[in-house]
């Protein structure tokens, strides 16, 4: 079976307006669960990106800190800090105004669609 990881990050701010993060990590799904790294359905995905060529391993058979740099959930925040460096070169837009202001928030949707 086919299947896909989606993160969606929400930035906004308080003139009401909002940007949207979307991560996502294609794969299948392999059935019995194989592994005992990770949580959840990580014994069961087995992600489109993998550690060896050679392989298809789950997520529960993936070391951690590859499956971390390499999952639905990196590639949003990666998104999201690509978007906020590209504010940061604005001469008139200072870090301390994002990280100091109560008017900006991200929400995190996390599913398996």
């Amino acid at each position: 079976f086919s299947a896909k990881m989606v993160c969606v990050l929400c930035l906004t701010w308080s003139n009401k307006k909002f940007k949207l993060f979307k991560g996502e990590m294609k794969g299948t799904i392999q059935l019995p669960p194989r592994g005992k790294q990770g949580f959840g359905y990580d014994p069961i995905f087995i992600p489109s990106i993998q550690p060896f060529s050679n392989k298809l391993l789950t997520y529960g058979e993936i070391e951690p800190e590859f499956k971390n740099s390499n999952s639905h959930r990196n590639f949003a925040f990666n998104k999201l800090l690509n978007f906020i460096n590209l504010i940061f070169t604005n001469a008139a837009c200072k870090l301390s105004n994002l990280l100091l202001n109560p008017k900006w928030a991200i929400f995190v949707l996390d599913f398996c669609p």
